[in-house]
């Protein structure tokens, strides 16, 4: 099933305009991981929130609603010991990584 197809069953069929404000949403934070993994090699949802003009709640739906395309290009998933040394990170966050 395509992410086109689930957008569409989750929003209203008369109401086009909010499937298309949330694939430019989706557009925004795809940008915005690539963004982060480009320049720390990995990407949070925190450094998400920060980095997007749009509500934490928006953000959270819209990942859910695309959660199939992210798994596509992303691996979403908790770090291991020699990758929290790599990056540096102190607690076991799930981050995303490209595949």
């Amino acid at each position: 099933m395509s992410s086109k197809t689930i957008a569409d069953r989750v929003y209203y069929a008369n109401n086009k305009e909010t499937v298309k404000d949330k694939r430019e949403i989706y557009a925004d934070i795809v940008l915005i991981i690539d963004f982060c993994i480009e320049s720390n090699g990995f990407a949070t949802k925190q450094a998400i929130y920060d980095s997007s003009t749009y509500s934490d709640r928006i953000i959270d739906k819209v990942l859910n609603i695309y959660k199939n395309d992210l798994h596509k290009k992303y691996f979403y998933k908790r770090p291991t010991k020699l990758e929290m040394q790599q990056y540096g990170l102190l607690k076991p966050k799930f981050i995303y990584l490209r595949r």
